[in-house]
């Protein structure tokens, strides 16, 4: 029977061996790999050391001589980095309009803003309402030329003469340095493509719907 420190180093070597590279969706999304999760089914026995030894088990025969279910699990888990030619995520839109109920455009759409804003913000959830309370409150008490300003200096210089346009820009550029796509400049581009492509109020709106604030999760 093989110990866990075994079979821990032979998951390792499968591991580097399966995922040499990151991989790629339709859209030329890179798909890292993240976190891996491994749950293993084990017993103890004692060594003539008098050390407990760890050892993997596999699952008992049943009296009928199927076998119990195994225990042993594992996950994979990736992060979304950008779209492969650096310019972040792809808008797609319905060849034909009138073939296409509105309900089902608008909500492609808003799921595309979604992902997008998700490599930014994290998905939703307690830790990321926080961001994403952020990232509403960057554009607070903007008219539509200071936000216009803004969202143009997300991949540029900071706006001259205008305090409000500055606070709202260094609140947005934390945003991004500690966002879960880790790549900044790849950021900036997917957050610069959802504002200019989407009507800010439509955006800070759909924000407010998916992530909440922190007390709506607890």
């Amino acid at each position: 029977m093989q110990t866990l420190t075994q079979i821990i180093a032979a998951l390792q070597a499968e591991l580097s061996s399966a995922l040499p590279h990151n991989l790629s969706l339709p859209g030329g999304i890179q798909m890292q790999p993240d976190r891996v999760v491994v749950a293993l089914q084990f017993e103890t026995r004692e060594a003539q050391d008098g050390q407990v030894a760890f050892l993997w088990t596999t699952p008992q025969g049943k009296a009928n001589g199927t076998a119990d279910k195994s225990m042993h699990t594992l996950s994979l888990e990736f992060r979304a980095l950008s779209g492969a030619n650096g310019m972040g995520m792809s808008w797609p839109q319905a060849q034909d309009p009138a073939a296409t109920p509105l309900r089902r455009q608008s909500s492609t759409k808003e799921d595309k803003i979604k992902e997008a804003l998700s490599l930014i913000l994290g998905a939703p959830g307690f830790d990321s309402s926080a961001r994403a309370t952020v990232f509403r409150e960057a554009f607070d008490d903007l008219s539509a030329e200071q936000a216009e300003s803004v969202i143009e200096s997300i991949s540029g210089a900071a706006p001259e003469n205008d305090p409000a346009a500055k606070r709202a820009r260094g609140l947005l550029l934390k945003l991004l340095k500690s966002a879960p796509l880790e790549d900044l400049e790849q950021a900036k581009v997917i957050l610069a493509d959802v504002l200019v492509q989407n009507p800010l109020d439509s955006v800070l709106s759909l924000v407010f719907r998916e992530w909440k604030t922190q007390q709506d999760w607890l």
